[in-house]
């Protein structure tokens, strides 16, 4: 120092370079109060620079340094020349999945099973395996308050997943059904034909032949009801067959006889099956010596040979033996005939001539108008008398004809039998002609009571004619 001197020092700001190299999946903004600080600017000591940190979509944070420090409240203050990092990594989600009613959702990631509170990344496709509970089918699938489509979702955020799952419904189809009715019912309600019922709906049903027709199927879909039920679990179609109801005619061996059952020109044979409603006719034919009595539906006689069948039916009829009489027949000196009707077309028996008579046994079916006696009045013959059952009918008989019109009035011998006689006698103008002659004497006459007439007082009219050993019997005309 040679003289008064003044020292005089100048300092300035040491300034320091900030570096902001380039930054992947976001960006970082430095400021200087307002002003943007670029890379490779300079900044005084001190100087607080503070951050815009703007992650790409999808990502977020993860650190943001200046050199080593880590920067903390935004703000970082130079001390020397500092460079600028920020690190940036994709965002991470939960996938919240709730316990579901009534099914499952199993949410994936590509192939990985994404349990409840797992994380994964912004962007991050989730697929959904959903299955339904037997009877159920999914209403709903939704990610958050966004439904699912196409059963894909992409995670931009926190998720819950959600899904609704309702009881299957199921269309029930009931056409129409011929010869008979069918209702079918949930419970009380009827089901009509298109209504749908919800899986396991177990049906029922009102089955209601039409009049002579029975049920031979109720079908639901392929399947043949049993118990009278049928548990939905798909659309179906109820199926009714009805058949005319066929009932068994039922011709028990019968005695004395035999019956012939006919449906039309058909013959029915015992056990066979017609059906409701058929109309069966039939005819009785008596074995020989028996005549039909009546016929007999279900143990009940009848008077019409036909039935209409409406349930099993047994068809029978009764034969009573044919009664008998007996007649007795003489004749003396000439024939007697009696037949069944004075038409004389069915002969019941020839004549007779014999001094015994002739025992004939008649049906008393055959004597249902009685018998008609012929007699046999000519020109050589007359009928003196007619004897039936010891009495004389002879003043009764009209045109050589006698009707017994009540064969039962007059049976005797235990009701049974008819003594039947005819007397003849020549029709004779003299005695010579039967070689009597009265010039011989010993001519004794007797009336038919057996009372002797004296000759003198003989008359027209019959008599007994006695001369020795020769009797006969005449009838003397002027």
């Amino acid at each position: 120092v040679t003289s008064d001197v003044t020292i005089g020092a100048s300092f300035a700001k040491q300034t320091f370079t900030v570096t902001i190299p380039e930054i992947e999946n976001g960006t970082v903004t430095v400021k200087n109060g307002d002003t943007e600080v670029k890379s490779g600017d300079k900044v005084e000591y001190g100087t607080a620079l503070t951050f815009e940190v703007t992650p790409n979509e999808g990502y977020e944070l993860v650190s943001l340094t200046a050199g080593e420090t880590a920067v903390e409240n935004n703000s970082y203050t130079v001390t020397s020349d500092v460079t600028i990092g920020a690190t940036f990594a994709k965002q991470t989600f939960t996938v919240t999945i709730p316990e579901i009613e009534n099914g499952t959702v199993t949410v994936k990631n590509g192939d990985t099973v994404i349990n409840n509170g797992d994380k994964v990344e912004y962007g991050t496709t989730l697929t959904f395996e959903v299955t339904p509970n037997e009877g159920y089918e999914l209403v709903s699938l939704t990610a958050g308050e966004t439904a699912v489509e196409n059963n894909s979702y992409i995670v931009t955020s926190d998720v819950t997943i959600g899904a609704t799952f309702a009881k299957q419904t199921f269309t029930v189809t009931i056409p129409e059904i011929e010869n008979g009715t069918v209702t079918v019912k949930n419970g009380d309600t009827e089901v009509k034909s298109g209504d749908k019922v919800e899986y396991g709906t177990a049906l029922t049903f009102e089955v209601t032949p039409n009049e002579g027709y029975e049920l031979v199927s109720l079908t639901a879909g392929e399947t043949a009801v049993e118990n009278n039920s049928y548990t939905v679990t798909s659309d179906v179609t109820i199926g009714a067959t009805f058949a005319k109801q066929t009932f068994t005619v039922t011709i028990p061996e019968i005695e004395n006889g035999t019956v012939v059952v006919k449906a039309g020109e058909q013959t029915i044979a015992n056990g066979d099956k017609v059906e409701y409603g058929t109309v069966l006719t039939f005819e009785a034919t008596p074995a020989d010596g028996y005549e039909f009595e009546s016929y007999t539906i279900d143990g009940n006689s009848v008077e019409e040979a036909t039935v209409t069948v409406y349930n099993n039916v047994t068809i029978s009829a009764t034969f009573k033996k044919i009664k008998e009489y007996v007649l007795w027949l003489f004749g003396e000196n000439g024939p007697v005939e009696v037949y069944s009707d004075k038409e004389l077309q069915h002969l019941v028996l020839a004549d007779d001539k014999s001094e015994d008579g002739t025992e004939i046994t008649i049906s008393a079916k055959d004597c249902e108008d009685g018998l008609y006696i012929v007699l046999h009045n000519s020109e050589k013959l007359e009928l003196v008398k007619l004897m039936i059952n010891g009495s004389d009918y002879t003043n009764y008989v009209e045109n050589n004809m006698f009707h017994i019109k009540d064969v039962k009035e007059l049976m005797y011998v235990d009701e049974v039998g008819i003594q039947i006689g005819a007397t003849y006698v020549d029709k004779l103008s003299s005695l010579k002609s039967i070689g009597i002659d009265v010039k011989n004497g010993d001519v004794e006459f007797y009336n038919l009571h057996g009372v002797r007439i004296p000759t003198e007082k003989v008359t027209e009219g019959y008599y007994i004619v006695r001369q020795g050993t020769k009797t006969v019997k005449i009838l003397i005309q002027k």
